[in-house]
């Protein structure tokens, strides 16, 4: 199984051109630009609220539905745990079509507002940090996936503080992580001392 997914990761990276990212033309996107408008977009639609608000979840994915602020690359998108002493062909993310994962992944979370640009030391691509905070108190059925079967990776999600997008040279998203890499500063008091469900 594990050979198949390795392969998947290996065929969409091929598509995205990302066998050769370290030699890729300058990016000619403003990536400032870029990374405060996706901060902005995403604290106004997801702003921080209670860990348990379902109704305010609902709103987020509601904003996110038909949203196009996100720049994202036409062959889809790699989604998963952040990796970064790993080459993005070698890590382990899940394939999704962009609109989808927005709707039911990227909607689990908050965002203050704040964030940061850099690169990928190992791909040399720009990063845009964004930081966010989970929602890990609402209903079981409010989650598209079971992520508390498995105590690492609940834990995963609930000490995440940021996510971070990855930018083709042509200034697309292409992939996101989700990362423990950001600040706590802004977690709220509410979701510091989270038992999960």
């Amino acid at each position: 199984m594990k050979r198949i997914i390795t392969g998947v990761i290996a065929a969409v990276l091929f598509n995205f051109g990302c066998v050769q990212l370290s030699m890729a033309a300058p990016q000619s996107v403003d990536v400032e630009a870029l990374a405060a408008t996706l901060a902005k977009q995403l604290s106004t639609l997801c702003p921080l609220a209670a860990r348990d608000d379902v109704s305010a979840h609902a709103k987020c994915a509601d904003g996110l539905r038909d949203a196009t602020f996100i720049p994202w690359s036409r062959d889809g998108l790699l989604f998963g745990g952040d990796q970064p002493n790993l080459r993005i062909s070698k890590r382990q993310l899940t394939h999704f079509k962009p609109s989808i994962w927005q709707l039911m992944y990227l909607s689990l979370f908050t965002f203050t507002g704040r964030q940061s640009v850099d690169k990928d030391p190992q791909e040399h691509i720009n990063v845009i940090h964004i930081e966010a905070y989970f929602r890990n108190a609402m209903p079981p059925g409010e989650y598209p996936y079971p992520f508390w079967h498995s105590a690492d990776k609940w834990n995963a999600y609930e000490t995440a503080n940021e996510l971070k997008f990855y930018l083709t040279p042509a200034g697309q998203v292409f992939v996101v992580t989700r990362s423990q890499g950001g600040s706590e500063a802004a977690r709220p008091v509410h979701a510091r001392d989270a038992t999960g469900i």
